[in-house]
């Protein structure tokens, strides 16, 4: 059952409602603790690349742990695969790393559990998990080298059962692990996942069981709306118009023709759209972005831009952010065939920089006002200051080539005191985005 279709009381608690999304922020967050402490690899224990995740019954998110940013747009997709593949019954878990299924690329496996309740038919929750394994078969060991196809890089899994009421299905799990070059890590890395999500699953019953299934169904259905309402907000304070940037890759690793990037943003006060019409075709190499790669990055730039708690739902990210990729959709049967695994190290640092490199509030320290102004007047990046009226704040027009950059630039305004600073949008456009005409807008 959707939280969106239980029924609502007239009056729902505020405080109630922080104390409720605070509940499905800890659980998973407690997810991802339990993964990392129990995986194998130094993939998950050290470098924590994976994210865990609630959703409701129907795929909507109710919170994901603060883990890797580049699976926000991509885990619900994922998730939304494995409910339209698979015939969820309890006890089961369904595994995938299909990129054209909502994956990233194909180390990263995630696992879907379905979270029933009581003697419901249905799930009213899902958990999901996800990790990168060190290997997961292909050309080359670690399965991130260069390739020209997908099936270089490794094994492909569309969502398929795990576990079938509650115990392993070993069928699929030899497939899997006779494709890879290290089938012990994996087979700990994934029995991590697995009890992750069973931690998740045990973690909801327990507060359905404590404040009643329909008052968590009711909880979750606000989060859902503040978070909405916490979007329209950001929205409402951006400048209409819009905005062009583009930026270059050096090259694809297979040629030496640089990969251009292009996006169009346009903004309103109840959506935005962010157009990639005009950026480079599919090319030869595997720094291909498949189209839930783009999405997350959109989603985590708006992200940033909250004032205030940042656990957005992704589901109300989806309703009033619009992703424009004619040029992914169209070559999409072709890409299908294409290397994608590198994504990660060059493509997606450049979707996420130029469209929040631009804009930065400043907050000095008391009595720091002058000496705030000044040093943005020595830093190279920082191209405008200005003083937001009636504050003693700055808003900072900041142009950067990549996010590493903006860290360092922040990290010198920090030196005094008490300044604190933020990701905002603001009324300077940045140097290498373009207002257009806004007819026809």
């Amino acid at each position: 059952m959707s939280v969106r279709k239980s029924q609502r009381a007239p009056a729902p608690d505020a405080m109630r409602l922080e104390i409720f999304k605070n509940i499905f922020h800890s659980i998973s967050e407690e997810m991802g603790a339990a993964l990392r402490r129990s995986a194998f690899s130094s993939n998950v224990k050290e470098r924590r690349d994976y994210s865990c995740a609630v959703y409701d019954g129907a795929g909507q998110v109710l919170a994901m742990g603060d883990h890797m940013p580049v699976h926000l747009g991509s885990m619900p997709a994922s998730v939304a695969a494995a409910r339209a593949a698979v015939a969820f019954e309890p006890g089961d878990i369904a595994v995938l790393n299909d990129p054209f299924a909502g994956g990233t690329h194909l180390p990263d496996l995630t696992l879907v559990m379905p979270v029933f309740v009581a003697t419901k038919r249905r799930p009213q929750f899902f958990v999901a998990s996800r990790a990168h394994h060190a290997d997961i078969g292909g050309a080359l060991a670690g399965s991130m080298g260069p390739a020209r196809e997908i099936f270089q890089e490794g094994l492909r899994i569309p969502p398929v059962k795990i576990f079938r009421n509650g115990e392993v299905n070993r069928e699929v799990l030899s497939l899997l692990l006779a494709n890879v070059r290290t089938p012990f890590e994996r087979e700990g890395d994934l029995a991590a996942q697995v009890a992750s999500c069973r931690l998740g699953e045990r973690r909801l019953r327990e507060v359905a069981a404590k404040y009643g299934l329909r008052e968590v169904a009711l909880y979750a259905n606000q989060l859902l709306d503040y978070s909405e309402k916490m979007l329209r907000a950001v929205l409402r304070s951006l400048r209409p118009g819009i905005y062009r940037a583009e930026d270059f890759l050096d090259g694809d690793g297979m040629g030496s023709q640089r990969i251009r990037i292009c996006v169009t943003v346009r903004i309103k006060s109840r959506s935005v759209v962010v157009d990639f019409t005009g950026s480079a075709p599919q090319c030869a190499g595997n720094v291909n972005a498949v189209e839930a790669i783009a999405i997350s990055s959109v989603y985590y730039v708006f992200r940033c831009l909250l004032r205030e708690d940042p656990r957005l739902s992704v589901s109300e990210l989806a309703r009033r952010v619009n992703m424009s990729a004619p040029a992914v959709r169209e070559r999409l049967q072709r890409l299908e065939e294409a290397g994608i695994v590198t994504w990660r190290i060059a493509l997606d640092a450049r979707a996420l920089g130029f469209p929040i490199c631009a804009f930065v509030r400043v907050r000095p320290a008391p009595g720091q006002l002058t000496k705030v102004a000044e040093l943005a007047q020595c830093i190279p990046q920082v191209t405008e200051c200005h003083r937001v009226t009636g504050e003693d704040c700055f808003v900072m027009k900041v142009h950067i080539e990549a996010i590493d950059q903006l860290d360092r630039v922040l990290d010198q305004l920090l030196a005094y005191g008490q300044t604190t600073t933020s990701l905002v949008q603001s009324t300077p456009v940045p140097p290498r985005l373009l207002p257009l005409p806004e007819a026809g807008e």
